[in-house]
């Protein structure tokens, strides 16, 4: 949940509210869904899936490097 500031009393709100708990002012809904917008338009890289593959990858080189140059 990410928070941003209401436009009229600058209190913190959340960006699914769809008002502020403050004052009450109406909370754009272009302004609720802006995150999960631009979340759908580009896909967030660094995801616990590509880590996981890079680190799985590393490991598989290292065994392998240690299996071919570890007998010598």
């Amino acid at each position: 949940m990410a928070l941003t500031r209401c436009q009229n009393c600058g209190s913190p709100v959340s960006t699914k509210a769809a008002n502020c708990l403050k004052c009450g002012t109406l909370i754009p809904p272009r302004d609720r869904s802006r995150r999960r917008r631009a979340r759908m338009i580009a896909p967030t890289f660094g995801s616990q899936t590509q880590l996981g593959i890079g680190i799985a990858s590393l490991a598989i080189v290292f065994l392998f490097l240690v299996l071919m140059f570890g007998r010598g």
